[in-house]
């Protein structure tokens, strides 16, 4: 249990990091889940830039 809060807790802090990039309008409107799976094409946009100009569409 202890194990999985830590993560959960640095997942956490790391997309708070991550997401600043984003207008906090927008921030605010986004489910936990989605805000991971943005954290997650930041960083891999980062890591590989020709990556940068691919659109990602969110939708439920």
């Amino acid at each position: 249990m202890r194990a999985f809060v830590a993560d959960s807790t640095l997942v956490q802090t790391e997309c708070r990091e991550r997401l600043k990039q984003i207008p906090a309008s927008t921030r605010r409107r986004l489910s936990s889940y989605a805000k991971v799976l943005i954290t997650a094409m930041l960083e891999l946009s980062e890591r590989h830039p020709q990556l940068q100009e691919t659109p990602v569409v969110l939708a439920t």
